[in-house]
Formats: C-alpha cells, sequence, structure tokens
C-alpha cells in the first residue's frame, strides 16, 4: 500500500474565494465561489446556467487585496450540476500580477493539518 504523505493541494485549492459571474450576452449575473484557482483556470460553484462553450467573465474577491481581479474573459469548459470549470483566456495585465501575487504567497504558507494521523488499531 502507498501512502503519501504530503498533500499536494495549495491554500488557493483549499479555500472557496468568492466570485462574481457575468455574460452581457446571456444576462448572466450570479454570484459564486471559486475553488481550485490558478493563472489559467479554476472551478466554480454556482447556481449560474452556464453551457459549455459560453464565456464569462469573472470578478474574484482574493482575501488581502483590496479590488476585486477581473478576468475578461472565461470559457466554461464543463458542467456538472452547480459547478464548472473554467479556462482563463483574458486577464488584464495587472489583475494577473495581483493573481499571481496571491497564489504565491497562497503556495508559501505553512501547511497546518494536513500531515496524516494514524491511529493503530488492533
Amino acid at each position: 500500500m502507498h501512502i503519501t504523505k504530503w498533500s499536494r493541494q495549495t491554500p488557493a485549492d483549499r479555500f472557496p474565494i468568492p466570485c462574481a459571474l457575468y455574460s452581457a450576452a446571456e444576462g448572466l449575473h450570479e454570484e459564486g465561489t471559486i475553488l481550485n484557482l490558478s493563472l489559467t483556470h479554476g472551478h466554480v460553484e454556482s447556481a449560474a446556467a452556464v453551457v459549455p462553450g459560453m464565456t464569462l467573465a469573472l470578478f474574484i474577491v482574493l482575501p488581502g487585496i483590496s479590488h476585486a481581479v477581473v478576468i475578461e474573459e472565461a470559457l466554461v469548459t464543463w458542467v456538472r450540476g452547480a459547478e464548472c470549470g473554467l479556462r482563463f483566456d483574458g486577464v488584464r495585465p495587472e489583475d494577473m500580477v495581483s493573481l499571481d501575487t496571491y497564489l504565491r504567497k497562497s503556495a508559501a504558507t505553512p501547511r497546518q493539518g494536513i500531515s496524516p494521523s494514524y491511529a493503530l488499531a488492533k
């Protein structure tokens, strides 16, 4: 049996981050929560009625940053119930810097509570 001691998740993976989803073409304006955030993609939980191929604008409220990060073009790549995957195609340069800074700080944050605890049972 193989036991992995360290998780590959980063704090940005584990912590839900509030966001707003917009599509002028579809008349969509919904709130959501982004998980598994990276520079190129994210996983969103929202009540928004989206379909693969739809393009959204996202406004992400990152902890510790005084303004929302704007992703002008986020392509919906998959949908499963109230969840969808997004590929980020249009991120303003200043927002890319904010997002990159946030992700680097999150990755550098000491990991607490992810080491597995084992109990021996008789």
